[in-house]
């Protein structure tokens, strides 16, 4: 025999593969459960979520502030309220800084298209007039305003219901007309009334304010009774 020869392989001891051990019938039915109750699981608390109690973190801020009638501005609230409600006594209306007109709005005068974005009471040569968003909600002339009573307020408020301007209990003042010429007439028996009623809610950064700001002026404002409360949108503010 050759050194080849004896060199070469037993055929009869050449490697077999390992046997594989069939899993376990007893295994597989725990991983087939097991999956099964995960899957349940998971479908019920995605069907339990909407559920779950939340708490909705509901914000308001009033002004004036710190008693004096410096402007406030609030740049971390949405640009619209959820409610807002204003209460400007018609006596303080003239009380303002020099060549000034503004005695309140939503934005500032100098801000970009803010006539078309915000609220404000402007009081003219001519009287008072409530512009929301472009359009003239209220207009009252010079001889309106000194007929009405002394302890008069204009009251203003917006929701997504409309925004609304009126004086109430103005019933003396006979003939009053918005700026169409009809006679208005309130449930309230108010007739100095303007409204508009879809969701014309005005753009708001803060509370604006020309009124001249001295202790005096600002204790007779809230003596008659000066007020804006605001209910801030946070609709997306929750927890948990």
């Amino acid at each position: 025999m050759s050194r080849v020869d004896e060199a070469a392989p037993d055929a009869s001891h050449s490697p077999q593969d390992s046997p594989v051990t069939p899993a376990s019938p007893v295994n597989t039915s725990r991983l087939k459960l097991t999956a099964i109750v995960s899957g349940l699981l998971g479908l019920l608390m995605f069907c339990l979520i909407p559920l779950l109690p939340v708490q909705q973190v509901q914000s308001s801020y009033s002004w004036p502030q710190g008693g004096d009638l410096r402007s406030v501005t609030s740049p971390l609230v949405s640009y619209q309220a959820q409610d807002l409600d204003i209460t400007i006594p018609v006596s303080e209306v003239r009380d303002l800084n020099n060549d000034q007109t503004t005695v309140l709005s939503t934005v500032p005068e100098d801000s970009e298209d803010q006539t078309l974005r915000g609220l404000f009471v402007r009081s003219t040569a001519n009287g008072l007039d409530v512009i929301n968003r472009n359009s003239v909600l209220l207009s009252i002339d010079n001889a309106t305003l000194a007929d009405l009573p002394s302890d008069a307020v204009l009251r203003i408020s917006s929701s997504a219901d409309g925004t609304r301007a009126w004086v109430p209990d103005a019933t003396d003042a006979a003939g009053i007309a918005d700026i169409s010429g009809a006679a208005l007439e309130t449930s309230d028996g108010a007739v100095l009334t303007g409204l508009a009623p879809d969701d014309m809610r005005p753009m708001l950064t803060g509370i604006y304010t020309e009124l001249t700001d001295t202790p005096e002026n600002t204790q007779a404002a809230l003596d008659a009774g000066l007020n804006v409360d605001v209910t801030i949108d946070s609709r997306f503010t929750s927890s948990p």
